[in-house]
């Protein structure tokens, strides 16, 4: 039996809810089992990592997942958090040698591509922004811009190359003074 197009867009806004709470709800533990807590970080294989740059870590992934959770500018959280994640898992897991580096490499890129979705998609009809824009719709609220008709800017007409106007001489243009510089047998002053 197939969907018509309103239970389609509902069913693959449901879909987009899933995928963002399962992608959010792991970075946001990731991000906290990441706390700077004795063995932790060396767990994970980075022990030497400074303090700041742990928290800085921390941080980001729980607000990029927090804001693809929410639906809150979504599609930017997704495409940074997967740059972020392939980037460091570039770095910290991909070592051919070792399979079970490549297996949480491999992991990491199954996820981007998960973000990737994500990012393309947008956050549906259940996100944080496409509740504003309802809500800003059906109060006729002046907050959000009013997209502007698209108009084409009429374009100067083309002339064949080599066209002169009528009364216009080639060779008149070519004996013609620039601006500064004093016709034949005149001065400058």
């Amino acid at each position: 039996m197939p969907l018509d197009a309103p239970q389609a867009r509902l069913m693959a806004d449901i879909a987009t809810l899933a995928a963002r709470v399962m992608i959010a709800t792991y970075y946001i533990a990731a991000g906290f089992g990441l706390l700077p807590v004795p063995g932790t970080l060396s767990a994970h294989g980075v022990a030497d990592l400074p303090i700041l740059l742990a928290f800085s870590d921390t941080a980001f992934q729980v607000v990029a997942a927090a804001f693809i959770l929410i639906g809150f500018q979504t599609r930017l959280a997704a495409a940074l958090l997967a740059l972020y994640v392939f980037w460091s898992s570039f770095i910290f897991n991909f070592q051919p040698g070792i399979p079970e580096a490549m297996a949480a490499f491999m992991k990491d890129f199954v996820v981007v591509g998960g973000l990737i979705i994500i990012m393309a998609q947008g956050e549906g009809r259940f996100g944080l922004d496409a509740w504003y824009a309802r809500r800003s719709r059906s109060r006729g609220d002046a907050d959000l811009p009013e997209a502007a008709p698209a108009q084409t800017p009429a374009l100067p007409q083309a002339q064949p190359v080599g066209f002169a106007p009528p009364g216009l001489r080639v060779s008149a243009i070519l004996r013609a003074p620039g601006p500064g510089i004093p016709r034949r047998g005149t001065s400058a002053v």
